[in-house]
């Protein structure tokens, strides 16, 4: 990229460049880091739905259990 001063002189600026390689450096990281809380969240809720159909049997055995004893 090019840069021209008011006294007409010509430099190039390469720093405009690696600032525009930055920021989509920073995008990909955002949208890496999205996906990988996407990930998480979607590991949660299998966990979760997991623990909770255990817990629903181990209350049904309670129940039964307790139905057998006749308290």
């Amino acid at each position: 990229m090019l840069y021209v001063d008011p006294l007409g002189k010509v430099t190039e600026i390469s720093y405009a460049n690696n600032h525009i390689n930055k920021l989509k450096k920073d995008t990909m990281l955002y949208e890496e880091r999205l996906s990988s809380v996407n990930k998480v969240a979607h590991s949660n809720n299998i966990i979760f739905s997991v623990y909770s159909i255990l817990a629903v049997i181990f209350i049904f055995m309670v129940l039964i259990l307790l139905r057998k004893l006749h308290i």
